[in-house]
């Protein structure tokens, strides 16, 4: 997505390149008079202010364009060093040692609760005894 933004900011930056770079022949050829000087007395302020807004946004977009690339950039050699890859692969080893120790002590459980609690043949021998008429 950013890709596509990059590329969208870039071709957005071109067209504004353009058009200040019309906007500015438009003017000079405008307020040009005979001796060659700038005549600011015929020049309506809103282009002053539509030029510089324009020339700020320019401005703008190339940070920007320059920002995605930047990342772009960064993102390729993120991929060309393999630092996703150890990421993963770490992340694995984490999971596998985890799932030992969760075993293990699931193991440890067991074996306790089956010291706790009598087998089969003595509880049987026990309730026998208890169910025994003798007593």
């Amino acid at each position: 997505m950013d890709e596509d933004l990059g590329a969208i900011l870039y071709r957005i930056h071109n067209e504004f390149k353009n058009m200040i770079f019309i906007l500015k022949c438009m003017y000079d050829k405008a307020v040009v008079t005979n001796n060659l000087n700038r005549d600011s007395s015929n020049i309506n302020p809103e282009l002053f202010t539509e030029v510089e807004d324009l020339t700020r946004i320019n401005d703008d977009l190339k940070i920007k364009c320059r920002h995605s690339k930047q990342r772009h950039v960064e993102r390729l050699k993120k991929k060309e060093s393999g630092e996703d890859y150890k990421v993963l692969v770490s992340l694995k080893m984490k999971y596998k040692m985890l799932n030992n120790y969760i075993k293990r002590s699931t193991e440890q459980l067991k074996e306790q609760m089956n010291m706790m609690t009598p087998s089969k043949k003595t509880s049987y021998l026990i309730q026998s005894k208890v169910n025994s008429p003798k007593l």
